[in-house]
């Protein structure tokens, strides 16, 4: 009986361990999608959400006080002809803003104006407030190389202005690899939107800091607005 019963647990034993034999495979992983969190670029282009954030805020309350902003560019006209020589001081409304439109060669951040408009670009930062530098790529799909290369658009311009006497504490810096083409091109026009924007404000904007009702329990905002 004892022999019997040992017999039938070893072979129960070996049914188990038969059926164990081939151990279940690890989850696959797609290695093209891996991105360190660490990462520089990763941390840059963190940044430049919440630099980009915080610049649409900036221009809304701008927009929001009644400030008109020009388009100009010399050697890229806009859409539909509206443009206008930046080394002309009196094109655009003395008591608005200016948006110069500086255009870039194809994966380039190499700064290039011409001489007068590069003169002109200096008097108006001197004048202006503030100096808000965009930088920006013809892409169709963000990627961290679009948004670094966006970065460095933006920061030949600011260098050029600095080097020319505009202090640093001026000028406000947002990049964006995407998504931000100039309105009205054609397809084959897209190039054009490889582009760094220098707008000047005429006088500093109001910042409006509203209180948040999850903090206090009211949904109430600052008087000043």
């Amino acid at each position: 009986m004892t022999t019997a019963h040992t017999a039938c647990c070893v072979g129960i034993g070996a049914l188990l361990l038969t059926s164990c034999s081939t151990p279940p495979k690890p989850p696959s992983v797609d290695e093209s999608t891996k991105r360190p969190v660490n990462a520089r670029a990763a941390v840059d282009l963190k940044a430049c959400q919440g630099d980009l954030s915080r610049a649409t805020i900036l221009v809304s309350e701008m927009a929001r006080a009644g400030v008109v902003a020009t388009a100009l560019t010399k050697a890229q006209p806009l859409p539909g002809g509206a443009s206008t020589s930046a080394a002309d001081p009196g094109a655009a409304d003395a008591t608005g803003n200016l948006v110069a439109v500086v255009p870039f060669g194809m994966g380039s951040s190499a700064w290039s104006v011409e001489q007068v408009d590069a003169a002109a670009l200096v008097r108006r930062a001197k004048d202006a407030a503030v100096i808000m530098i965009r930088g920006r790529t013809d892409a169709t799909g963000d990627s961290l190389q679009e948004t670094a290369l966006a970065r460095r658009r933006a920061e030949a311009a600011a260098e050029f202005l600095h080097q020319a006497g505009v202090p640093k504490d001026k000028l406000r810096l947002t990049w964006q690899g995407a998504g931000d083409p100039i309105a009205g091109l054609r397809p084959a026009d897209r190039s054009q939107s490889r582009r760094v924007e220098i707008e000047f404000y005429a006088a500093a904007p109001m910042l409006v800091s509203l209180r948040s009702s999850a903090a206090n329990g009211k949904g109430s905002t600052s008087a000043s607005l």
